[in-house]
């Protein structure tokens, strides 16, 4: 862990030279004071662009235009659909963290949400998308990929293995992927699956935000300890993480803004290899997983 979290960091600091960590992008809309922050590691604009199903699609939306949410199915890693152009946003985070209920806010759904929000933990073990759409822009702006849950005792070793190993090769192959949105509990201590997963993310080469969830249940005190604690223990800029809350909207309207951002310039990521790489995994796929298959992604 301390070696890959070493990796990371040095990898951080290259990214620096192109966007400083912890920079801005600009948000015509005004509502975060003419600023957004942007995500940790965005992609260099030179990087490749085109590949299976086409160049990336750049799109233009409104924060205030409506939004509409079409489920277009739910995938093992194997059978994503390749073909599809829009860029793609993944929300992950660890069972019970909010994940669905803040996918519901970003819809602005009043009655029943776009995601199920379970009460039991670790429900979520396929990749669910969703493409994102507006009254302008039918076709769709962008896709929203729901991940499985990870840190859920109760799903067994076998059943985490398998949620860890689809994370890692999602993360490690999926062209469309402009930005991760990794969400914590801001109640909870920083936790090492967490921060194993932000430093995998940036070994990856994978833009990312850090949402802090149920920001409304601490008092203001409390949650800026909290969120100091968190902004540690990841190792993340001044500016993450993101505080948010689902029942007074905290933290919605900037995530859209930073949303906006990389899709109106999105930039595909260099897969190079890692068509090798999944045809040689599919060999072992059926396999029970033991303790030497895979290295563990968090």
């Amino acid at each position: 862990k301390a070696k890959a979290k070493a990796k990371a960091k040095a990898k951080a600091q290259e990214l620096a030279t192109e966007v400083p960590f912890g920079s801005f992008v600009n948000d015509p809309s005004g509502a975060t004071g003419g600023a957004t922050p942007a995500p940790f590691g965005r992609m260099a604009a030179n990087a490749v662009v085109g590949g299976v199903g086409g160049p990336l699609q750049a799109t233009s939306f409104s924060l205030d235009e409506k939004k509409n949410f079409d489920f277009m199915g739910g995938y093992d890693y194997r059978d994503l659909p390749q073909a599809q152009s829009l860029p793609e946003v993944a929300f992950i985070g660890r069972s019970n963290v909010g994940k669905s209920s803040m996918m519901n806010a970003l819809s602005g759904s009043s009655g029943k949400g776009v995601a199920v929000v379970s009460k039991t933990p670790g429900r979520t073990r396929r990749i669910n998308l969703f493409r994102v759409t507006t009254k302008k822009h039918d076709h769709g702006v962008c896709v929203f990929a729901d991940l499985p849950g990870y840190g859920f005792a109760k799903l067994g070793k076998s059943m985490q293995k398998n949620i860890s190993r689809s994370l890692r090769r999602y993360f490690d192959s999926r062209r469309q992927l402009q930005l991760a949105v990794l969400l914590v509990d801001v109640r909870r201590e920083p936790q090492d699956a967490d921060a194993d997963l932000a430093a995998a993310l940036e070994e990856l080469d994978v833009p990312f935000v850090v949402l802090a969830t149920k920001c409304d249940k601490l008092k203001p005190a409390e949650r800026e300890r909290n969120l100091a604690a968190i902004r540690e223990g990841l190792d993340l800029p001044d500016n993450l993480p993101i505080p948010a809350s689902v029942v007074n909207g905290d933290g919605v309207r900037l995530l859209w803004s930073i949303i906006q951002g990389v899709c109106a310039d999105p930039v595909e990521r260099d897969m190079s290899g890692a068509a090798e790489a999944a045809a040689a995994a599919t060999d072992d796929d059926d396999d029970e997983f033991d303790d030497d298959d895979d290295e563990d992604f968090f």
